[in-house]
C-alpha cells in the first residue's frame, strides 16, 4: 500500500487553546517546523469547560502523533515480511514504545 499525499511530519499540537462559551474547545495540530502550517482543528464539547479543552487537548494529541505511527506500522510490517528467520521483537517494542513516549508527550501526561 501507497499512501499517497499527507503533510510532512513531523506534527504538534500547537500550545493555543480556543474555548467558546457553549462548551466548545478546539486546538491546533500544526507542522513542527511552521507554526503556522495548520494540519488540523480538533474540537471537542462538554458541559464542563476543562473536560472540553482535555478531550480536544487528547485528540489533537493522537493526530499529532500519527505521522509516527504510521512510520512505526511501516516499519514493523516490513520487520514482519521481512526473509529473516527470526523476527527481532526488542526492536518492535522499541518503535512501539517510542511512539506511545510521543503520544504521552504530545498529551503533557504519563502513559
Amino acid at each position: 500500500m501507497t499512501i499517497k499525499a499527507t503533510t510532512p511530519g513531523p506534527w504538534i499540537v500547537d500550545g493555543r487553546t480556543l474555548t467558546y462559551a457553549n462548551g466548545n474547545a478546539s486546538v491546533y495540530v500544526v507542522r513542527a517546523n511552521d507554526p503556522h502550517k495548520v494540519v488540523a482543528i480538533v474540537g471537542a464539547k462538554d458541559p464542563d469547560q476543562s473536560v472540553a479543552i482535555s478531550k480536544a487537548l487528547a485528540n489533537a494529541a493522537l493526530i499529532a502523533i500519527s505521522t509516527d505511527m504510521l512510520d512505526a506500522l511501516i516499519a514493523i510490517q516490513q520487520t514482519l515480511m521481512s526473509d529473516e528467520e527470526i523476527i527481532n521483537l526488542e526492536a518492535i517494542n522499541q518503535m512501539i514504545s517510542g511512539v506511545f513516549a510521543k503520544l504521552a508527550n504530545e498529551a503533557g501526561e504519563e502513559l
